[in-house]
């Protein structure tokens, strides 16, 4: 039984909704309480939030391997590009000739390679068994709208199986040996959480949260982490402090870097 509050929203748009500040996504969120200034700079445009080459292609991934070949063949395009006349080979993306070609484009442009590289991301996970099960069952990209401390926020889920009570994120990395590091410094457990707030206020259960991680190159290694629930609430705590102190520096009217004062710099221990 599909939840009426579980939306289907284009992702241009929710994206819209949270650069215009009407709602607080966790990706925002995680920007105020790594640098409260350079949150309020992307909102303000005065940093332009800029999509890397990086970040495209795990859209893209996202796309073909959570919603399926239709959804990706209606939002995107695979095309190698124009094809520069001296050298018998397709123009740089960095090229005019190319950004010109792609500004008349119907859809963004995924190139043939960047396209082999995620089918055989998606054929990797579909060969480990648990992001198979996982990924069996459930509902992509849906949005749901909620309130923390009285802060309008919105969610988008890569993964959401109200029945088997399952949350699952999914992100690309390069090297999987690498990924746990990863996986807190770029906060995703805080992401998780925020995910699990978002779930509560719809009214679902969920007793599984899991990151699914899987490399971008051969031999296009896959693993399931299943967060642990002390680390989800520790992160649901520094959500609510995060929250309190974004409506705090927003009636204060004040930004700060985390970096002022004077910094004690000194020997690690084990160096002493």
């Amino acid at each position: 039984m599909t939840n009426a509050l579980l939306r289907v929203m284009p992702e241009a748009e929710y994206h819209a909704e949270t650069k215009s500040g009407t709602k607080l996504s966790s990706h925002m969120l995680m920007e105020f309480i790594h640098c409260p200034l350079t949150y309020h700079q992307k909102l303000t445009g005065e940093i332009a939030d800029e999509q890397t080459d990086a970040m495209f292609i795990g859209s893209a991934a996202h796309c073909l391997i959570l919603q399926g070949d239709a959804a990706f063949n209606a939002a995107y395009m695979i095309a190698e590009g124009p094809v520069n006349p001296k050298t018998g080979t397709p123009y740089g993306r960095m090229t005019k000739a190319y950004k010109d070609w792609l500004a008349v484009q119907p859809h963004p442009v995924v190139t043939p390679n960047d396209y082999a590289v995620i089918a055989q991301t998606r054929q990797a996970i579909w060969r480990h068994n648990d992001a198979a099960s996982i990924l069996s069952q459930g509902l992509a990209e849906r949005v749901v709208d909620f309130a923390i401390e009285g802060e309008p926020c919105h969610a988008r889920f890569d993964w959401i199986d109200p029945e088997r009570e399952i949350l699952a994120d999914l992100k690309t990395c390069a090297d999987l040996d690498g990924f746990t590091r990863e996986a807190i410094n770029r906060d995703y457990i805080l992401q998780l959480a925020f995910y699990l707030r978002a779930a509560r206020a719809a009214g679902i259960a969920i007793g599984h949260a899991y990151l699914i991680a899987a490399e971008k190159k051969a031999p296009y290694r896959v693993a399931v982490y299943e967060v642990e629930k002390g680390s989800l609430d520790r992160a649901d705590t520094r959500i609510v402090e995060g929250v309190k102190d974004l409506r705090a520096a927003r009636e204060a009217g004040e930004w700060k870097t985390g970096y002022e004062g004077v910094c004690p710099l000194a020997y690690p221990p084990h160096m002493a």
